[in-house]
């Protein structure tokens, strides 16, 4: 191993490691899409949380139809993994809700809804310690912010497709 770059992988920092490892490694310098202003969102939007607009659109590089994809991606990816911690926890495994909550956590975070991967983490913390006395409360919370992350992206899809 000669780099390392951190989740949420950032291009910049990607491409920097890359260079420093790989000497004559060139970046395409294409200048990206234009990015569109985005609409703040509501009062009652900052109360369940909010979506960090312009980090998701640097990470894919102002690329509205791969943003498009991930959102959707996301939203039934999401749906999945919260399935995947109510299993689990009926089934009492505090290493699969672990996993789960782990996945979620890196996907919202590389989404911009931090609300919603600290929910995760959390969530992650209590499977990683074998306490699940307290982890359908914070399943509850964790599918809120999910859900809100869901919408609040839902309006930067139909914002890209303007």
């Amino acid at each position: 191993m000669d780099g390392y770059v951190s989740k949420p992988i950032r291009p910049d920092a990607l491409f920097s490691e890359l260079a420093r490892v790989v000497p004559g490694c060139v970046r395409d310098e294409t200048p990206p899409t234009t990015i569109p202003t985005m609409v703040s969102p509501s009062k009652d939007a900052c109360a369940g949380g909010a979506v960090d607009r312009s980090a998701l659109l640097e990470r894919v590089e102002g690329d509205m139809e791969l943003l498009g994809d991930i959102i959707e991606l996301f939203k039934e990816d999401s749906v999945r993994q919260i399935a995947a911690i109510r299993d689990a926890l009926d089934k009492k495994q505090a290493s699969a809700v672990e996993r789960a909550a782990h996945t979620l956590k890196g996907t919202c975070g590389t989404l911009g809804a931090p609300e919603a991967a600290a929910a995760a983490l959390e969530l992650e913390k209590l499977a990683a310690a074998g306490d699940l006395s307290r982890a359908r409360e914070s399943l509850r919370l964790l599918e809120e912010r999910v859900r809100w992350a869901g919408k609040l992206l839902d309006e930067v899809k139909q914002e890209c497709l303007r």
